[in-house]
């Protein structure tokens, strides 16, 4: 009877830990741009927890800062989030591009509505950014300000 008890016992906790784990996982959304620079694509993400996506009040806004003599191309664009779209700027940036290496600065903001934050909330957000010529660079920051410095190798 003991013995029954016990193996009961521990199949229940057996059972609760990977749901009370799984609660505890946040669920995030992405919203993804697709550009090439120098005949390089270049697939970039920006993602927030779910629980923000309906304090999104307008267009993610993702700035590419490369030398002025990169050819820059906006491919695609997404809904963003709430179907709000994502604005793609291109702007010159700080070095030179040598043996194809283009210095990158990606900048990207996430237009939340603060008036529905507790104060001092902060939304956390990642970027991935994807080179087809490359690994994967993924940073943390927030809805205000996410950014990223890397070497593009353009084609």
């Amino acid at each position: 009877m003991r013995r029954s008890l016990v193996i009961t016992l521990v199949l229940l906790l057996a059972t609760l830990i990977p749901i009370s784990h799984a609660g505890a996982t946040a669920i995030w959304c992405k919203s993804d741009p697709v550009v090439r620079l120098n005949g390089t694509v270049v697939d970039m993400a920006i993602a927030i927890p779910l629980e923000y996506v309906a304090l999104v009040d307008g267009p993610v806004r993702y700035e590419i800062r490369t030398p002025r003599s990169t050819t820059r191309e906006l491919l695609v664009t997404g809904p963003g989030f709430n179907g709000y779209g994502e604005e793609v700027v291109f702007t010159n940036g700080e070095g030179m591009v040598v043996d194809n290496q283009i210095p990158t600065r990606i900048l990207v903001t996430v237009p939340i509505d603060e008036s529905r934050l507790a104060p001092g909330e902060v939304v956390p957000a990642e970027l991935t950014v994807v080179p087809a010529k490359g690994f994967p660079v993924v940073v943390q920051g927030t809805s205000d300000l996410t950014e990223v410095k890397l070497t593009i190798l353009g084609s």
